[in-house]
Formats: C-alpha cells, sequence, structure tokens
C-alpha cells in the first residue's frame, strides 16, 4: 500500500454570487475536507497571482449568456482571506458582474442592487491553504460547495432570477481572474488551479468524485477546461473538445510547479476480507454481509462478484454498497443445500468485476488478488461462520400404541421421526384417514429430539381397518415450525400412505368409532285403532347387547295413552316390544330413549335416542273439546257471540252449541256461530263462553269473548239556515232526540268555520255545517246531519294609503290593500286612484298606481277605492302633496386612469341646463376624497365618484350617475432630516419618511455612502446602522425610499461625521495637597494620545499651562 506525501485540511466560510448594477460577486462557502496528494505521483502545475495580474477566458462569459443552470469550480490558494476579494469578473463591453470573496461569506446579487443578497454559510478560511470550490445555479436557487462538502442547498436567489443575464446584448464576453477595478474590492493575491465551466448543474457526487482529478475533456456538459499547467508564455488553454475553444490570455502571473492535487497512478489492493454479520451458524435464508477491504477509497460500477465456497454448489454473491468508501459489501443468502463449516471465499480470484469497475478517484483500475483461503486477511481467517443449509425430512411414520381396535375416546399416540433432531414451536398437526370425516390430530411433545409424537383420540364416526394419515403432505406446520438447529425448516414430505415407513405399513391398528343406533320400529301388521296392547318390532344397525323395556318410552298424541310392557330378547339386531293399557284417541309410536347402556361389541355404548318410528292409531270416543271463541258484537239490548267448532269432536258428532252471558247468565243455544243473545240491559258490560256438546256429552266451556256493551240509537234534528251576507256572526241551532247536545263543525273552513254554535265567515261562496252527537255509555253516536247556505260577498273596505311621488306631469301614488276585501278578491284594475283638484284617475290591479295627464307646477293630494264583484267600497284617505315636474339626467365622462399626486378637476352637466349646478361625493374615501369639483388621492386603487342633482320645483332630481378609473402609484418621494450620528467604524442614520409615498406602501429603505468604503445598506425605517467605516474618514450620507414602483430620489446629504475609536483614561486621584504647593497631574490614554486638564473648581485649584495644581 503506498502512503501518503501530504495531506491538506481545507476549511472555507461562504460562498456569495451577487449581481449589482454591472457587478458579480461570487464567494465560497466551505467546510472540512481532508485531500492527500501521492508522493509517487505526478504532482499538476498551478498560477501564482500578484497585485494587477489576470488571467482573461476569451468568450467563457458568452458561453454562460441565458443559461437558467451552469456549474463554475476550480482550486484557490489565498495570501489573504480578509476584506472584500476578487476572484473572477464577468466582463467585455460592460462590467456584468464576478466572483469574490466578502468577509467570509458568498453572496448571490443578480439584480437588486445589494437589496436582495443571496448568501451561503459563513466559512472559516486560513491562508496558505489549497481550496476547492465550487458554485451551482439551478433555475433560480444556488448550491454552494468547498473541497465537496455543502455550504447551503438550493438557496433561492432573492432576486427570484431564473436565468443569466443575456451577457450577449450587453457585449460581455470574457471571465477575468485576479484583478479587479472596483475601488472597494482588493485583486486576488495566491494561486489559482483548474478551472472548470459546466452548463449543466454538477451534483454534489460528482463534484465530490471529479474535483481532485485530470478530466479527459469531452465530459458531457463541459463548456470550458483551464488546467493552468502551462510553463511559459501568456495563452491559457482551453483542454475541452466539446464545443469551440474558449483559450485565453494571461497577463503577468507567474508558474507554479506545485498545483492543488496530484495525478495518482498507484492501483488501489485488497487488503482484507471480512462480515459484520456475527460468527455463529446461518440456515437457508438467512442473509450474511461480506465486506471486501481496500487500501484506499474506491469507486465502483456495474455489480463486481465474489464467489464463496458453499459445498456442493459455489455461490456467487452481488456487490451491494460501498462505492465511494474503502470497504465494499456483497449480501450472500444462504441457499437449500449449502454447507460449510468456515466460510470462506473459492480462490484468491474469486472477485471478479462482471463488466463493472472498481477504481479508485484517479480510476486507477483496482488489484483484485485475495488473500488465499483460510490464510490472515481471508474471510475463513477473519470470522467463524457456519453455514447449514440442510433440511432435516421425515424417516418415518409410526406409533407407540399397541395393535388392536379402538373404540370411540381411546387415545392412540403417533409419532413422526425426522433424520435429524428438531425443534418445534405452535402446534404442528397431522391428518388422519378415519372414514367420512378424517381427523386432524395436534403435535403433543417431542421438540428438541428427532422424534414428535401426535396424540389422536376415537371420535363419533371414525372408522379404519387399518389406521393411516391421508396423504403425504398430511403433516402441517398449522402457524408453527419445525427446524433443525441451524432454523432450517423441515421438509415435511411423508412416505405415501400404506408404503414402507409409512403409519399403515409399520402398525395394525383398527379404529370403530361409530355408535349403534335405531334404524325403524313399527306396529307388527294386523293391529287395529281399538286394541289395547300392540307389538311393535325394532331394527338395529348392528347387533347390540343390553336391551331392556326401561330403553323404550311411548310417544302420543290426542289422548292416547299406553305402557311399554316387554321386550322379546336382550341382544340381537332386531327385537319386538310390547305395549299394553292403550285407551283414549289419538296415535301412538315406540321411540328409544338416549343415553341407555345398549353397546356394540367394540363397546361402543349408548345409541342415540330415537323418535322417527311408524304410529299406531287409537280411537276411543269423548266429549268434545271447547269450542274457540270469536267476536261478541253489541245491538239494543242485545249481543252476536261468533265462535268456531272445537278441534276435537271427541270422536262423536257435534249435537249443539250453548252460549252463556256474564254477568246475569243469559242462555240460548244453536247448531252453529253466531248465536244471538237477547234481553240485556243497555249500557252493561258484559262477556260470553260457549261449550260444544256431542252423543257422549257436553264438553267444556270456551275462554271468555271481548267485552260487548248495548246501546240505544239517537237521531239529530238540524234545520236548513237562510243565507247571510259576508261580515255578520250567525249562530247555529240542532238537537237530537236523546236530549244529548249537538256539536258543529265547518268543512269548507276556507268559507266558514264554527265556534260552539258561533259562525264566522271567511269568504263568499257555500258554507257547510256537519251536525253531530258522539253519545255515552248507553246511547250510539248519532248520524251526522249536513247542511249547506251562500254567504253573500259585500264591497270592500277603503284601502290605507301610502305615498304619492311626484312625475313628468304625472304620479305614482302606493297603497296597502283594505283590512277586508268584503269577502270576494278584489277585481282585476280594481284599484282607483283619484287627483285633487281635476279628478284625474289611474287604475291597478295593486300598488303602486301612476295617474297620467297632471299640470307640471300644480300640487295635488290623492285617494284610493277598492272594487269587487259586490262593487266599489268607500275612497282612502288624501295622501301627501306632490308637484309634478320636468325630468333632467346629467351628463359625466369619466376621468380615466389618474397618477398618485396629481389633483384633476371634475366636470360634469345637467339636461335642465347650467342653472342646475352638480355636485360630487367619493364613495371610495381611502383611495379619493372630493371637494367641490376638486379630486384628491390617498392612494393607488380604484377610486369611484358620484354626480348627482336636487332638482327644484320645475325639474325632478336625476338620475345619480357613477364613474370608477385607476389611480397609478409613483415612486415615494426623498426622505427628509437626515441626521448622522458618528460611532466607533460605524455611523447611525436617522431620517423622516417621504412626504409622498407614492400612492403605494414603502417597503424599504438603502443608505448610501459618501465615499463609497462600503455597500450601500437596506433597512426597514429609520435609523440604519452603516458598519465597516472607517475611523477618522469624514462620511455623508443620502437615503433612497422604495415602495412597490421603485426607488424614489436620493435625500439631500446628511451632516458629515468622523466615526472615532473609542478611548479609557487612566487618572489616578492625586490625594490630599497642601496649599502652596503645585503637585503635577498625570494621566494616560489606551489610545496613545495625551490627555489635558481642566479645573471644575476654579476657586480651589486652577491648572497651569504646564498641567501643574496652582
Amino acid at each position: 500500500m503506498h502512503q501518503p506525501a501530504y495531506k491538506a485540511i481545507h476549511a472555507v466560510k461562504n460562498l456569495i454570487v451577487r449581481f449589482w448594477h454591472s457587478y458579480w460577486t461570487i464567494l465560497i462557502v466551505g467546510s472540512l475536507f481532508a485531500m492527500t496528494s501521492l508522493g509517487a505521483n505526478a504532482q499538476n502545475r498551478s498560477y501564482d497571482f500578484t497585485a494587477n495580474d489576470t488571467v482573461t477566458l476569451t468568450n467563457a462569459a458568452s458561453a454562460l449568456s441565458n443559461r437558467t443552470t451552469f456549474t463554475l469550480e476550480f482550486w484557490a490558494q489565498f495570501t489573504n482571506v480578509s476584506g472584500i476579494i476578487n476572484l473572477v469578473d464577468i466582463t467585455g463591453g460592460n462590467d456584468a458582474g464576478g466572483l469574490i470573496l466578502n468577509a467570509g461569506k458568498l453572496t448571490v446579487d443578480l439584480a437588486c442592487d445589494f437589496g436582495c443578497l443571496t448568501e451561503s454559510n459563513a466559512l472559516s478560511l486560513s491562508a496558505g491553504t489549497w481550496y476547492h470550490i465550487a458554485v451551482v445555479f439551478d433555475n433560480g436557487t444556488w448550491d454552494f460547495y468547498v473541497d465537496g462538502v455543502a455550504q447551503g442547498i438550493n438557496v433561492l436567489d432573492q432576486g427570484a432570477i431564473n436565468v443569466v443575464p443575456d451577457y450577449a446584448g450587453l457585449s460581455v464576453t470574457n471571465l477575468l481572474f485576479g484583478m479587479q477595478n472596483h475601488p472597494s474590492v482588493d485583486d486576488f493575491v495566491g494561486s489559482i488551479d483548474d478551472i472548470r465551466l459546466w452548463s449543466s448543474a454538477r451534483t454534489q457526487t460528482q463534484i465530490q468524485n471529479n474535483r481532485s482529478m485530470e478530466l479527459v475533456g469531452n465530459e458531457t456538459g463541459l463548456l470550458g477546461y483551464w488546467k493552468l499547467n502551462e510553463t511559459s508564455g501568456t495563452t491559457v488553454n482551453d483542454s475541452q473538445t466539446n464545443s469551440s475553444s474558449l483559450t485565453g490570455t494571461s497577463s503577468g502571473i507567474g508558474f507554479n510547479p506545485v498545483g492543488a492535487f496530484s495525478t495518482d497512478t498507484l492501483a488501489p489492493t485488497v487488503s482484507s476480507i471480512s462480515a459484520s454479520t456475527t460468527n455463529g451458524t446461518y440456515k437457508v435464508g438467512d442473509v450474511i454481509s461480506v465486506q471486501v477491504n481496500f487500501d484506499e477509497t474506491v469507486l465502483v460500477t456495474g455489480t463486481p462478484q465474489l464467489t464463496l465456497e458453499t459445498g456442493t454448489t459455489d455461490r456467487t454473491i452481488d456487490y451491494t454498497s460501498g462505492s465511494n468508501s474503502s470497504s465494499l459489501t456483497f449480501n450472500y443468502t444462504v441457499q437449500s443445500g449449502d454447507i460449510s463449516a468456515d466460510l470462506d471465499y473459492v480462490a484468491t480470484n474469486s472477485l471478479a468485476l462482471n463488466s463493472g469497475t472498481i477504481r479508485d478517484a484517479a480510476s486507477n483500475n483496482a488489484i483484485l488478488t485475495l488473500p488465499s483461503p483460510g490464510t490472515a486477511n481471508s474471510l475463513g481467517a477473519n470470522k467463524n461462520i457456519v453455514i447449514d443449509g440442510i433440511a432435516p425430512t421425515i424417516s418415518s411414520v409410526t406409533a407407540s400404541t399397541a395393535n388392536g381396535t379402538y373404540k370411540l375416546g381411546d387415545s392412540i399416540s403417533i409419532q413422526v421421526n425426522f433424520s435429524e433432531v428438531v425443534n418445534v414451536t405452535g402446534t404442528p398437526q397431522l391428518t388422519l384417514e378415519t372414514g367420512t370425516t378424517d381427523r386432524t390430530i395436534n403435535y403433543a411433545s417431542g421438540s428438541g429430539s428427532s422424534s414428535l409424537t401426535f396424540s389422536y383420540t376415537v371420535q363419533a364416526g371414525d372408522n379404519s381397518s387399518d389406521l393411516d394419515y391421508v396423504s403425504t403432505s398430511a403433516l402441517a406446520l398449522n402457524s408453527g415450525t419445525i427446524r433443525d438447529a441451524a432454523s432450517n425448516n423441515a421438509t415435511l414430505t411423508l412416505a405415501t400412505p400404506g408404503a414402507a415407513n409409512s403409519l399403515g405399513a409399520n402398525k395394525a391398528l383398527v379404529v370403530d368409532g361409530v355408535t349403534p343406533s335405531v334404524t325403524s320400529t313399527a306396529p307388527v301388521g294386523g293391529a287395529v285403532s281399538t286394541d289395547t296392547s300392540v307389538d311393535f318390532t325394532v331394527n338395529f344397525s348392528e347387533s347390540v347387547n343390553n336391551i331392556s323395556t326401561d330403553d323404550f318410552a311411548l310417544g302420543t298424541t290426542g289422548g292416547a295413552t299406553g305402557t311399554v310392557a316387554s321386550v322379546s330378547a336382550t341382544s340381537g339386531s332386531s327385537v319386538t316390544v310390547t305395549v299394553s293399557g292403550i285407551t283414549g284417541n289419538g296415535t301412538i309410536k315406540l321411540n328409544l330413549n338416549g343415553a341407555t347402556n345398549i353397546s356394540d361389541a367394540a363397546g361402543n355404548v349408548g345409541p342415540a335416542a330415537y323418535t322417527s318410528g311408524s304410529a299406531h292409531t287409537v280411537a276411543i270416543p269423548t266429549v268434545p273439546d271447547a269450542p274457540t271463541i270469536g267476536t261478541a258484537t253489541a245491538g239494543d239490548g242485545q249481543v252476536s257471540v261468533a265462535f268456531s267448532a272445537p278441534g276435537n269432536n271427541g270422536g262423536s258428532a257435534i249435537t249443539g252449541y250453548t252460549v252463556t252471558s256474564n254477568p246475569g247468565g243469559f242462555t240460548n243455544t244453536g247448531a252453529s256461530s253466531p248465536i244471538l243473545i237477547t234481553g240485556l240491559t243497555n249500557g252493561t258490560a258484559y262477556t260470553f263462553n260457549v261449550t260444544a256438546t256431542n252423543g257422549i256429552g257436553t264438553g267444556t266451556a270456551s275462554a271468555a269473548s271481548n267485552s260487548a256493551t248495548p246501546k240505544a240509537d239517537q237521531t239529530i234534528t238540524f234545520a236548513q239556515p237562510s243565507n247571510y251576507n259576508f261580515g255578520t256572526t250567525p249562530n247555529l241551532s240542532a238537537t237530537s232526540d236523546s236530549g244529548l247536545t249537538v256539536t258543529f263543525s265547518s268543512s269548507t273552513t276556507g268559507v266558514c268555520t264554527v265556534s260552539g254554535v258561533a259562525l264566522t265567515f271567511v269568504s263568499a261562496g257555500t258554507c257547510t255545517i256537519d251536525a253531530d252527537q258522539a253519545g255515552n255509555s248507553a246511547t250510539n253516536a248519532a248520524t251526522t246531519v249536513t247542511q249547506s247556505f251562500t254567504v253573500n260577498a259585500v264591497v270592500p273596505d277603503a284601502p290605507t294609503i301610502g305615498t304619492a311621488t311626484a312625475g313628468d306631469a304625472e304620479a305614482t301614488v302606493t297603497f296597502t290593500a283594505p283590512a277586508s276585501t268584503g269577502g270576494a278578491s278584489i277585481l282585476a284594475g280594481g284599484y282607483t286612484v283619484t287627483a285633487s283638484p281635476g279628478g284625474a284617475t289611474g287604475t291597478g290591479s295593486g300598488s303602486p298606481v301612476t295617474v297620467t295627464g297632471l299640470t307640471n307646477g300644480v300640487s295635488y293630494t290623492f285617494t284610493v277605492t277598492a272594487t269587487n264583484s259586490a262593487g266599489t267600497g268607500a275612497a282612502s284617505v288624501a295622501s301627501n302633496s306632490i308637484t309634478p315636474a320636468a325630468p333632467q339626467t346629467i351628463t359625466f365622462n369619466n376621468p380615466g386612469a389618474q397618477t398618485f399626486g396629481t389633483t384633476p378637476t371634475l366636470t360634469a352637466s345637467s339636461s335642465a341646463g347650467g342653472g342646475y349646478v352638480v355636485t360630487f361625493t367619493s364613495s371610495t374615501p381611502g383611495v379619493c376624497t372630493v371637494s367641490g369639483t376638486t379630486l384628491t388621492f390617498v392612494t393607488a386603487g380604484t377610486c369611484t365618484i358620484n354626480a348627482n342633482q336636487a332638482g327644484d320645483s320645475s325639474y325632478l332630481a336625476a338620475p345619480q350617475v357613477s364613474r370608477s378609473f385607476a389611480v397609478s402609484a409613483i415612486v415615494p418621494g426623498a426622505p427628509t432630516t437626515i441626521v448622522a450620528t458618528a460611532g466607533d467604524t460605524q455611523a447611525s442614520v436617522a431620517f423622516a419618511p417621504p412626504a409622498n409615498n407614492g400612492g403605494s406602501n414603502i417597503l424599504g429603505y438603502v443608505v448610501s455612502v459618501t465615499p463609497n468604503d462600503v455597500l450601500p445598506v437596506s433597512g426597514a425605517g429609520s435609523p440604519i446602522v452603516v458598519s465597516g467605516l472607517t475611523n477618522g474618514v469624514t462620511y455623508t450620507f443620502t437615503v433612497e425610499a422604495e415602495n412597490a414602483v421603485g426607488f424614489g430620489p436620493a435625500s439631500s446629504a446628511s451632516n458629515p461625521i468622523t466615526p472615532k475609536a473609542i478611548q479609557t483614561l487612566t487618572f489616578l486621584n492625586p490625594g490630599s495637597q497642601n496649599f502652596g504647593t503645585s503637585p503635577t497631574l498625570t494621566a494616560t490614554s489606551d489610545s496613545g494620545l495625551a490627555p489635558t486638564f481642566t479645573s471644575s473648581t476654579p476657586s480651589v485649584c486652577t491648572i497651569t499651562s504646564g498641567g501643574l495644581l496652582s
């Protein structure tokens, strides 16, 4: 490995690129970067600059004209890093910008005259140190890099500039390094090396990877490339080959044999191979991160590969990360079959490029030879990684339970044997072939061994003549795991059922989990419904034992009953059961009870209960059941009772029904429903029940009916009313023969309403009244009696007068409708307005009505009448007095757009003549005001002016005319009362805002300095502090105000001030003195100036010209 012969640490401050009038500033922001120059390699050259030295890159500025992206980069070594130092001017026909170092910051200002500085981070530069500087412009934002480290990213251009200025239009052509003519900027003194100009916005990675490398010259986007490797002459060669040469010239520079970086020619080599994955054993699917370490930083393209020794099949793994570092990572995923006791690569040539590259920053291809496997610095020597990629397999399935037959509830223990020890999580499952329903059984034990036990309990219905699993995939994880010590998942494939090593081949286990059952029960043929003893045949699904009479029970319907008397045998597949003592009517069938002790040969006990056998009909006559009660319906002194026949007539035909009341016990009989009960008392509530009778006798009574109350009927007498006039309120009269009070209601509420017996008429028309009587506990509601009659309309009331408004020989009169229209609508055109004097009229269907034919100049009042179908009503009271007059109009032309600060005069005229003066008002006093005809503007905006003429007895008031127009802002006036106050290397400049803001809010102020030792200073308001002044120099200041339109004129110059340093006096107390002595006073100033003395108590002491007390 080669050793670095030179290493420099670069610390850089800020990069500022600014455009001020026709002057650019670009400065560099930095951080910390270490650059290595190799002694064994070739050192490049550079240019040395002293004051007034220049390098002019011809047409390089033209190449930037109107570009939205560019990158400028170069190496610089400063002799001095304080103050304002020029690096590069953009120049030609006119000065257009430049690159300067200003108080340790790089600042961009493209268009705002120091009002919008775009700055990078602050930098800390050292004299004599090489720094790589890159400034990137990208569609209105700036990226700043020093030694490849970002010092401000996506910094928004404060002038909102998204293109470089039009240098072609300014006749600007060149980039000039070194000298700067501006009096406030120092020439660059130091060294410059390797200048590059790109048409693209270079990325940080591109800048980092290439800053210490010589370019080929044909790189994409390269506009200019000046290596500065010349050794004599004035020609500065452009080494790019993409476009026309931008070769320049030099003046006064020195040729330095040492440049910013060396050309590296030594190839990287592999130093060691290791793995960030911890030592241990790894299974299929595990990922191991392998690192190939080089003796220097390398850059990778493509996907290099490393081949590992992994047993039968060696694995080739891909590069994944590490470019631009000295350690490359390759990830290896363990695959099935991989095995290694100590993971290593195959050979010293196991690292291959695979069509990619591994190079250092100088593009030297790396040497790929690895340490021999197992030797020092190899993967096997550095790590202890075991690979186990072989999964466990199943060797056989058996059972520890003895061969034999097993019944419902018995347990069988089954073992699944593996090729190696396995560990289990969760509950894996094994599915057995057990007849109609296959059984899935759970893992029980065995984790940490090579044999796993699964427990099977025989369930109802299970059946197998030689127990086995269902298929080769019958073993399932069930969300658990079966793995070896390396965590390889076991292969779960079983031997084919019945084949060697299967459960069926290894064991002889018979499963009988089928419980016996009854298949049928039926009466023996020949039994009749009147038999009192009947035999039933019972058939079982298989031969059973322990049959007895208590295993059976009777299922009956209706009133049939009986007793299980005997069984023909205690075992067998078919027996006869005798039922005796049969009585009643209905059916009997023989059922098997549940939970009996009947069992089959395997010992399965308790056939299921059976109730599906054939029934025997029993028929012995009885009295009928109760009828079903229906509805009791009341009448006058009687009730009709409905019912339905009983569901069971007892086996004998019903001969009749009897209905009985409660209370009173009134009865009546009949052959069918309904039956009428008479002789009841009106107003009394009754319920009723019904019985049925057949040849055997009378059955039980039905449930009670609903309550029914008999009631008497009533009739209303309601005479026909006569016709009435609208506005009257007659009373109604009607009677009922029950003596109860009759009530009234209206079915034509749009014509009439009724309250009690009083009628109220709503409108003319036909009024219809209903007479009703609701009845009471002993009397039914009466039938409604309806009578209709006519309501006649009358003339309407007088309307209510409103306001009369004069017009030209006419008047418009408003009014409201009369309170009562007389029961009929006011006719179309039914309102008449009459003028007084003269009697002129106007008609209409509503307010207002216009009366024409009046005489201008005559005073009138007006009345209104309303007319409906019945006639015309009374007139209203008289209106207000009005006098008709002629109309007039205003001519008011729009003044058009105006400028803030002017005072235009408004003009308008009336059609009535010059004697009728038009007046003006403003609707927008926040923008403009008006006094007489003179406009005054308050601010910029939209001004709206109204023109009016009030009229007189001969002319009506004119309609208002409004005109709107824009008021444009102008630049503000000059600030006033400029007062400067000196400080130490600074001044505070106070001022008053301009009297005229131009119609737009003041955005800020700029203070300019004379002489211009410092740049103009911006501020939001007074005072503004100007720093960086030179003590002892006399300055004056001017102030400009800015609004949305722009900067206004400069103020008059301030009072002159001279900044001065602050000094401190040291004057020790002379102490007590005796009268008549003349001690010498001593004092010093830290400024080095000689202090002077005065006495503030001359009646006690004075100071002589020699500085003595007297």
